[in-house]
């Protein structure tokens, strides 16, 4: 056995890279339909107010480190938020539970739209 350099790896494309580079950047990853947050309805109700916050800072694409420092939390603390939010949920990535939030406000409020 030779203790030479380790293989390289072979690298596939990185797509997912530029978003990350322009979500960094501030360049709105997590608005993923253009829609703004301000006019967001209220959170599902069986969230806490914490989880709520956070889940709305997933929702503008921020990442854990910069959600840590928003809050004035620890990383660790964040990411038992979101592990909490996703289970809370019912999803498995951050990504699902914003889409999942977002096709329960849509529905809901097309369900009021037909009420009135």
């Amino acid at each position: 056995m030779s203790w030479g350099r380790r293989p390289t790896r072979t690298r596939l494309p990185n797509t997912a890279g530029s978003c990350v580079s322009r979500a960094r950047r501030g360049a709105g990853f997590g608005l993923l339909t253009g829609e703004s947050n301000e006019d967001a309805s209220a959170p599902p109700a069986h969230l806490t107010p914490r989880q709520a916050e956070v889940l709305r800072l997933l929702e503008q694409g921020r990442s854990t480190k910069q959600i840590a420092q928003e809050l004035h939390l620890s990383t660790e603390t964040v990411k038992n938020h979101v592990r909490h939010l996703l289970r809370a949920l019912g999803v498995n990535t951050r990504l699902e539970a914003v889409a999942a939030v977002r096709q329960s406000r849509a529905s809901s409020a097309q369900s009021g739209a037909v009420r009135e």
